[in-house]
Order: C-alpha cells, then structure tokens, then sequence
C-alpha cells in the first residue's frame, strides 16, 4: 500500500508511485521532504498532536511520561512522529497520555498508564502506541487527565481508566483498564473531556456530561458529581463542544456560544469571572461554527475562519499580541482560514485550511512547536508545516487561470428552464466534449430530463425505461464518452440504474438496500463509476463499478454518522472526494486514494440542505449547498487549500438543494428546482 504523503498536493507522485516510476521509499522521502499536512489537532497540558494526511501522527511539546509515542521521554520543540501508527484519523491529548483513532475503528494510547487509560488491560505505562482492547468502530478519541473516552459509529461511547468521580459514566465509581460503554448515551455524534468530565453533543443538538461536577462542570445546575450522563440545561441547538479543565462551551446553531463551569478567570465569557452550573451566553460572538478550550481560557472559530478567545492571558493565550486577561471575546491575530481550534496549558493552536498549525501562548515545553522556547502572544506556525494560504475566505482570492476560481461576482444571473414542476432537486454532469446532462424526478415518480448538446438545450422528456420507479431523486455519473449512468432509491430501499449511450436501457435493481438517501455517483476518466449514499443507519456506504463489473456495497466506517446524503466529486484519476452535512450542521470531507481518509470537518455550516460537488481536470474541488437562508453556497478547493465558504448572491432563492456539473476547464453550472417547481440554472465560466 502507498502512502498518501502530503494530502491531495501529491497526486502526480502517487500516480507516478503506482505506475513503478518511483519507489514506496522515494514517496516517502518525497514525505518527509514536503511541509506536513494536518486534518485533525488536539491539545493537552502541555503537548500537542496532529493526524496528518499521509496516515501518520505527529506530537511536540511536554514528554515527561512518553505522551508525544516517540519511545522516549524528551520533550520535544518541533514535531516527532509517533512510532507504529497506521493511518489516523483523529487524536485526543490531555494531561500525560495520548490516543488515536485509526481509519478501521480500532483506537491506539500511549503515555501514563496508572489508572489503565491507555485500555489494554494493563497499568503499565507506555512511550509508543498499544491497542486499547475491544474497539473495533469507533470514530473519534477523547482524554482528560486520568481516563479516555471513544465515540463509538451509531452514536454510543466508550470509556475506559480512572473512575473515581464516575468518569466513565457506567453508573459506577469502579475504575476499568479496558472499555466500558457510558450508559444511556446512544445518538453522541461528538465527545470532548475535560480533567475529570466528559460532554457528548447528541444528534438532536442537545449536551450531556458525566464526571466531577464540583465547579458546575455539567451544566445540570448542581455541584454534584454524576457516574452517568445529565443533560447540560438549555442547550438543545448545538453544533460542537468542547470542554477545558473545568468548564465547557458548546456553539450553537445560530453561532452564539453558551459556557459553563468555572469562570475565575473570565473563561466563561459572559464579562464575569464568576462560575456558573448552568450556561452562560459568552458576549459578542453570533457566528461561531466550533469551540475549543484551553485549562483557563476558551477559543471558537468563527464562520469567516477568524478565532476568538476569552479568560486568562498570562502567557499570551488569547493570541492577541497582549498578556492581558479578557472577560469577553478578543480576535486572535492574523487568522483567517481556521478549521478548528484547541488548547491547553496557556497555549492553543489553530488548525488552518491547507492543513498548516499555528500556536501561541506559552512556550515553557515546546508546545508552539517552533524550536524554541519563547513564548509568544501571536500564532505562530509549527515547524515542518507549510504556512497557510493568503488570504481568507472572505472575499476568495482572484480567478486563476482557465476559470478554476470563481469569485462570487463572475457569476451570470439565473435563468429558467421550465420544465417544472419537478418532484425534486436535480443531478447534472458533463461529458469530455462539454455537453451537459441534467435529471430529476418527475412529480408522478418517473425520471425525466434535459440536456445540452451543439450549443443547445433539448427536452425536457420522459425516460420510460426508468418506469414510476423513483423513491428520490436521482443521481447521474456521466462517462467521458458521454454515456449517462443514472441510479435512485426504488421499490424495495434498492438501487436501481439505467443507462444510456444510444438508447435507454431497462432498468436493472442493483439491490444494496435498504438505502436511507438519494444516491451520488461519478465516474473517472477510465469509465469507472461510483455511487454513494447513507444508510438506514446513518453510515456512508458505496458501490462502484471497474472494468465493466460491480462491487460492494461496502460499509465507509471512517466517516460515522452522516446528517445527510453524500456528494461525490470523482477525478479523473479516480480519486473519490466524498461531502456531507455532518450532524453538527458543518460540511464534512473523506476522500480515497488508495484508501480511505478523513473525516475532516470543513466548518461552513450550518448548511440547509445535502451538497453536490465536482472535480475539473485539474483535481480542483467545487461543493455547493442550499443555505438555511434559501440561498446558494460554495466552497472550493484549489490545489491543495480551500476557500470559502461564499454565498452567491445571484442565484436568488432556491426551492431545493443544487446540483454542479464540473467541466474539465472549471467551468461549473448549477442546477435547482426553483421555488416555482421549474429548472433554473445560474454558470461561472
């Protein structure tokens, strides 16, 4: 298996690696050689660890117990990787230990050991990774000081160490040295720990903690401690948590932030420094997308990729350029393309669009991982990451040639169609040549469609083949030759095809059901096809047809529960670019190369409806969404780095999620029912 090196900047090599031109150990000199690339960060006292793209881990700062897995205990200034990992896709860091969740399920902690929350039924501490026992499918990793926490696919959590205030929320004081499930918990599509607590944010929006409660730490209302789960109260719309040392923050749907716990040190954010059992509105802040916590101060990232951070400064942990303490939120210096924020001891970092670090704050261990010691009250980049994009997402940056970046402004005006009314949104795609191909489901079931050859636009007409057969709307994978694959969900749950070159074909089940979404399909430039969709369950499941055969359905256990169907964006390589509104409301990515990656949060939300994507030839990356506002949405990726989120004024309001069709030069042209039922169409060229 080749190793993905350096995220999507390294196609040419891995294509040229599969081929024989270059070695296994030439890419990976290629790897180390090129800046590192970061899809998740997670910080604890006073160490700090990134995923990256290429499948291994990376950890700098405090290494007094072998919590940075390099298999010794110096600390370290700039990145180490951490020995024997095989494709990450999440970490989680607290006081002296570490873990990672590997894209198969399993979970892997290293570090500390006393109370058993490394998980494999040991209380012996260890400087590289051991498997925790028994995990098989989970997600996403959590640490506090003495135990770990994992969120298990279809919504339960596993917890397993030091139990003393009920940390693991099985009920019982009784610690354990393997998982243990936290009871009651069964829709968590997020988890965050504290010292001695722990949050999971519920698919519905609302927040329940278990732990030490003796600051407010559970937001119940009480100072108690609790060995299962209560719910945090009030907060029913909430889209992330995150919790510090002895307080939490959960930002809410409509980008206001509630916190609770202690607040001596202003980390509460309400303009106090009192603590609080119940949540307190942090002041000022009304489009947060996430939320990160340091010991004493607290972080969200903002939907135009800023940060801003409240509560203690001492050490410049605000990153306002100031050592001064603030009761209310301050912008962190010279952010504007954060993905995600975390902190710990006096420290926080930012994870940034391209996959860069910066940290600020204090310094004392080598937590800002620049090879120094010096504190800094501004972010600063890690070592041997790649400094982030220019610019930020709002406004994008200036068209690059052939048209692959659209600023909002190059948009034309809608135009209708007709066609109506259609019984619901559309799938478009384009073949080599240009010509466009556009779907939908009639109002009585049945598959119609238009498209756009020699200059012009034909139909709309009736594909009998298909029959009353559609359950949702349908999804298309259009074939460089220009042969048009069209599949839905139909009788049964199944899926079901049609297809056309010269003439329509019969429609054929391709059974895989039952389906719990509409499908999305494409195809590369060899004529390979894939389809995906969510499932019943709520997982990411695909089918895919090579040298004329199909395979699956395969279960995608790396992207847990879905809060939509997918998109798919297919290169011409056949990279596969899977997007989908996450549960949290937030644009979600996994993408395959040789394997499965990701899952990595691309914030943007809340998003109203299921994106569509598209790839040009390039491997540039469109998605596009129906905002909860009614308008259209975009975000794009341009060799390597995303831009966006950007609303594109001129599509109006929409009646329904839209649909992209790519071309090879980056044109891209938009599709959606209108709110009158009719097909309308706005393009960027």
């Amino acid at each position: 298996m080749l190793p993905l090196v350096s995220g999507r900047l390294t196609k040419a090599a891995l294509v040229l690696a599969a081929a024989g031109v270059i070695s296994g150990a030439d890419l990976a000199s290629v790897a180390r050689a090129e800046a590192s690339t970061a899809v998740a960060v997670s910080g604890g006292f006073g160490s700090v660890c990134a995923a990256l793209s290429g499948g291994s881990v990376e950890c700098w700062g405090d290494n007094s117990y072998g919590e940075l897995g390099d298999g010794t205990t110096t600390d370290r200034s700039t990145p180490v990787l951490v020995s024997g990992l095989s494709d990450p896709i999440g970490v989680g860091v607290d006081t002296e230990h570490s873990c990672a969740v590997l894209s198969e399920g399993s979970v892997e902690c290293w570090g500390i050991n006393n109370y058993g929350q490394l998980g494999d039924g040991t209380t012996t501490d260890s400087y590289t990774p051991v498997l925790v026992s028994g995990l098989s499918n989970a997600t996403a990793v959590t640490a506090n000081a003495d135990d770990t926490c994992a969120l298990i696919s279809g919504g339960s959590v596993e917890c397993w160490g030091s139990n003393s205030s009920g940390e693991l929320g099985d009920g019982t004081t009784t610690g354990s040295d393997t998982p243990v499930p936290v009871s009651g918990v069964s829709s968590a599509i997020a988890i965050s720990s504290g010292l001695f607590d722990t949050c999971a944010l519920l698919s519905g929006g609302s927040v329940e903690c278990w732990g030490e409660g003796s600051d407010g730490d559970l937001g119940d209302g009480s100072l108690a401690d609790s060995d299962t789960p209560m719910p945090v109260n009030g907060v029913s719309n909430a889209v992330a948590v995150s919790a510090g040392l002895d307080h939490t923050c959960a930002a809410l749907s409509g980008g206001s932030v509630d916190c609770w716990g202690e607040g001596g040190d202003g980390e509460l954010g309400n303009g106090g420094d009192t603590s609080s059992s119940t949540p307190v509105v942090v002041t000022g802040l009304d489009n947060a997308i996430g939320v990160g916590m340091g010991n004493y101060e607290s972080c969200a990232v903002l939907s135009n990729g800023s940060v801003a951070c409240w509560g203690s400064n001492s050490y410049g942990d605000l990153g306002d350029g100031t050592t001064t303490d603030s009761l209310t939120p301050v912008l962190v210096s010279g952010l504007t393309t954060a993905r995600s924020v975390t902190g710990g001891d006096g420290y926080a970092c930012a994870l940034l669009s391209g996959g860069s670090v910066e940290c600020w704050g204090d310094n004392s261990a080598g937590e800002l991982g620049t090879g120094s010691g010096t504190d800094s009250s501004t972010p600063m980049l890690v070592s041997g990451f790649a400094p982030p994009s220019p610019g930020g997402p709002s406004p994008p940056p200036s068209p690059a040639p052939g048209g692959s970046n659209p600023p909002p402004s190059g948009w034309h005006a809608p135009i209708s169609h007709g066609a109506g009314p259609m019984g619901s949104s559309p799938t478009a795609g384009v073949d080599r040549a240009g010509e466009q191909f556009v779907f939908w489901k009639g109002t009585n079931g049945t598959l119609w469609d238009e498209w756009y050859t020699h200059s012009a636009w034909h139909g709309p007409a009736q594909i009998t083949t298909a029959g009353r057969t559609l359950h949702s709307s349908p999804a298309v994978a259009v074939l460089p030759s220009g042969q048009q694959d069209v599949f839905w969900r139909g009788p049964g749950g199944n899926l079901w095809e049609t297809m056309h070159t010269t003439h329509w074909t019969r429609r054929r089940n391709l059974g895989a059901g039952p389906l719990g979404s509409a499908p999305t399909a494409g195809a590369d430039a060899h004529g390979d096809v894939f389809v995906f969709w969510k499932g019943t369950n709520g997982a990411l499941w695909d089918k895919w047809r090579t040298h004329g055969h199909w395979h699956g359905p395969a279960k995608i256990k790396i992207a847990g529960l879905m809060g939509s169907a997918p998109g798919v964006a297919v290169e011409s390589s056949g990279v596969q670019n899977v997007f989908w509104r996450g549960r949290d409301g937030n644009l979600w990515d996994a993408w395959h190369t040789n394997r499965w990656h990701g899952p990595v949060n691309l914030g943007a939300g809340p998003l109203g409806s299921a994106p569509t994507a598209g790839a040009d030839s390039k491997g540039d990356l469109f998605v596009f969404w129906e905002g909860t506002d009614g308008s259209l949405w975009d975000r794009w990726d341009l060799n390597g780095a995303w831009h966006g989120p950007a609303k594109i004024t001129t599509a109006g309001r929409m009646g329904s999620a839209p649909a992209v069709a790519v071309h090879g030069d980056g044109e891209q042209d938009i599709f959606w029912r209108g709110t009158n039922g009719a097909l309308w169409e706005t393009w960027h060229p």
